[in-house]
């Protein structure tokens, strides 16, 4: 085993992780950071860094416990251009004799507690390897701040807390999704050949009143997820058929000790199925602290529970980013509590103006979605396990407008939007025939 030892370098002017008075040493070697050299520093007097070669060359990490958040940074010679791809993930293996909590930070320029950064924190058990991913636009598990992921300047390992020893292997550090060499596909992919389908579920909404309770199911109560603000309910006040669309609407109004009430219907009870293409042509509503979705949830029972049973986001939209769509898919091993949701985002302007027209197409090996008949984001399966793909078994449609909560209220509630409707024009399912 090859080492290179650590020694005392100039300080770095771009390192502001806490504060200026922390001590830096340069690691004599660069690292191969998408597809272009950086330079590794160690921050803080209380951590050590050594580059090792054994077949793949990795980084040494000890940290002990002081009164500095120790880490080491990868600072690139200029603003790196990543906007091709989901987000920054590193590989790391807890190689002490006790657990450690580790964090993951990508940085643009200037002062981290006034500039955008976004990072992501795991507990890595001893002996355990994990994959720390932080995604682009995301903290924490939740919208952080609006990374510019065309000007990123540098990645921080650090460690969580200063109080903590740990030692560490870093064994990769690389950008995940779009056309890095990762297990997500979010880039569009070549046109598959056509395909004929059959329509074998669908609704028009052409009566009015009540949704047709053949076809629909609601879900109910308070706070249903997600810390959301809102109460569910099957009043017609929420969800109504009306004038050739489903109606959504959120309001705001005291009912059963909510400040907020709004609608969530389900084919939970009626159509669950498995594979088939779904179209959903739909007008969102706007304002901050809404949050509309229309998804599949994977059957799920007292044995198995999301995030194993799978869910797939046609479409989710918060009112704080009134730009952007979001597509993304969620297994146990990649979901949005682990920070590493299979994620698209899709800038469009003028999104409320007009209907558009979600798609999902699901088979037996892949799982693509579609905006306006533009496919977004493509995911293939590439093993048995449940853990990866789940989508081989029944999963159900739900279609919602939450208010608040984790994602929706991340910068609040404009109470003077309400009330807010998500009009659907139309729901089709189809099987795939020959």
């Amino acid at each position: 085993m090859k080492t290179s030892s650590v020694r005392i370098g100039r300080r770095f002017a771009g390192i502001i992780f806490l504060s200026a008075s922390l001590v830096h040493a340069e690691v004599p070697t660069t690292i191969d950071f998408a597809g272009a050299p950086v330079t590794v520093l160690t921050e803080g007097a209380n951590v050590s860094a050594t580059i090792t070669s054994e077949g793949v060359k990795q980084l040494e990490l000890s940290f002990t416990a002081g009164e500095e958040y120790p880490g080491v940074r990868f600072v690139m010679a200029g603003a790196r251009d990543l906007s091709a791809h989901a987000g920054v993930e590193a590989e790391i293996t807890n190689t002490g004799g006790v657990a450690c909590k580790v964090g993951l930070r990508v940085d643009n320029e200037g002062d981290w507690q006034a500039e955008p950064g976004n990072s992501e924190i795991d507990e890595i058990a001893s002996g355990e390897t994990k994959t720390i991913a932080v995604t682009f636009g995301q903290s924490y598990g939740a919208p952080g701040f609006k990374l510019d992921a065309s000007k990123v300047i540098g990645v921080l390992v650090y460690g969580a807390s200063p109080k903590q020893t740990a030692t560490l292997r870093l064994r990769r550090l690389a950008p995940f999704g779009g056309t890095s060499p990762a297990p997500v596909v979010v880039q569009p992919r070549p046109a598959a050949p056509t395909v004929k389908h059959t329509l074998v579920w669908s609704d028009e909404f052409d009566l009015t009143g009540p949704p047709d309770p053949v076809k629909w199911d609601y879900e109910t109560g308070p706070h249903l997820r997600n810390n959301e603000a809102s109460h569910y309910t099957r009043r017609i006040e929420n969800v109504r058929v009306q004038k050739g669309n489903l109606v959504i609407e959120a309001r705001r109004e005291h009912f059963e000790g909510s400040a907020y009430t709004s609608g969530s219907l389900t084919t939970r009870t009626t159509f669950p199925f498995v594979y088939g293409r779904v179209e959903i042509r739909a007008k969102l509503p706007r304002g901050r602290g809404i949050w509309p979705a229309l998804w599949l949830l994977g059957w799920h029972n007292e044995k198995a529970w999301w995030p194993e049973t799978g869910e797939i986001d046609l479409m989710e939209h918060v009112g704080c980013e009134p730009d952007l769509l979001f597509f993304s898919i969620h297994t146990l091993e990649n979901n949005h509590a682990k920070s590493r949701p299979i994620q698209a985002r899709l800038p469009v302007s003028g999104i409320y103006d007009d209907y558009h027209l979600y798609r999902l197409d699901w088979t037996d090996k892949t799982v693509t979605l579609f905006f306006d008949d533009k496919e977004v984001l493509h995911y293939e399966k590439t093993g048995d396990k449940m853990a990866s793909w789940p989508f081989s078994n029944p999963m159900y449609l739900i279609m919602n407008v939450a208010i608040g909560g984790n994602w929706g209220g991340s910068k609040g509630i404009d109470d003077t939007i309400f009330p807010q409707r998500l009009l659907i024009d139309y729901v089709r399912i189809y099987k795939t025939r020959p």
